[in-house]
């Protein structure tokens, strides 16, 4: 039925976006943090190619390596 971010209704979200949904016949126990969402026939969500990211490590008990 919707989407909505701090209680105002979206068209779309983007990620990082936290929003609540309103659907039918879903129950709130089947969705989860960091599911992925979209219209499965218009325009269905893709696994993504590759990923970049820069990571922090704050406490390892072990030696951390570069690899690229």
């Amino acid at each position: 039925k919707s989407v909505e971010m701090h209680h105002e209704a979206l068209q779309e979200a983007v990620p990082g976006d936290n929003v609540g949904f309103n659907v039918k016949n879903v129950s709130v126990k089947d969705l989860r943090r960091g599911y992925v969402c979209g219209d499965s026939k218009a325009n269905p969500p893709k696994a993504a190619e590759d990923n970049v990211a820069q990571d922090i490590v704050l406490n390892t008990p072990v030696q951390l390596t570069n690899v690229n």
